[in-house]
């Protein structure tokens, strides 16, 4: 387990003002802090495993496309729900939630790349129902 800290300095200037508004403010200081480092350590536990485990994906500078999605995610074991649906997280800094915004409206709005998800979900489904039989019949 890793330490994380926060640090708030207050003004003895302040204390003479001190309301719930303050002591909000302050709160919000010590959870951004926290949630630096805790966003931190996660980034630098999954760039550790993905070293360790192979499954790193590296674009080479190539921008992020719903193709380049589906490239990386091709090379990792996916798991499906009881009724089939995919099950997995796809973890990024909040700087890049607007790309994801463009990437989910090309996405509905292209027939051919669609296909192109369905046919690989297909296939993910297929290779995890093949996972999911050898170890039923090793288990």
């Amino acid at each position: 387990m890793r330490e994380a800290t926060a640090q708030v300095i207050i003004d003895f200037e302040e204390l003479k003002s001190v309301d719930a508004s303050y002591i909000l403010t302050k709160a919000n200081e010590i959870a951004d802090q926290f949630e630096k480092h805790l966003s931190m350590h996660l980034f630098e536990t999954m760039d550790d495993v993905t070293k360790k485990t192979g499954l790193r994906y590296d674009g080479n500078g190539k921008p992020l496309t719903n193709e380049t999605i589906i490239e990386a995610l091709s090379g990792m074991h996916m798991d499906f729900d009881v009724n089939g649906n995919p099950n997995f997280s796809i973890v990024t800094s909040s700087g890049i939630a607007t790309t994801f915004q463009k990437l989910d409206a090309e996405f509905d709005n292209d027939p051919a790349l669609r296909k192109r998800w369905d046919d690989f979900i297909e296939k993910k489904r297929d290779e995890f129902r093949t996972r999911e039989i050898n170890r039923n019949l090793a288990g």
